[in-house]
């Protein structure tokens, strides 16, 4: 999926009324935190309350 076509999904979704959490998997290194850090959460937290949470690091949560 190329990443205008990811924000678009992403933004419907987070315009919608649905409450439930997104989960983007990919290989490491496929740009996944720096797309959601740099240009995703920026432009929808003048709208919505985000909160960015990493598994990385974790055994069990």
């Amino acid at each position: 999926m190329k990443k205008n076509q990811l924000f678009n999904s992403l933004s419907n979704y987070v315009n919608g009324q649905d409450q439930f959490a997104v989960m983007v998997d990919g290989p490491w290194g496929s740009g996944k935190t720096f797309f959601f850090k740099h240009h995703f959460i920026p432009c929808i937290c003048k709208k919505h309350r985000t909160v960015y949470f990493s598994v990385y690091g974790y055994e069990s949560l």
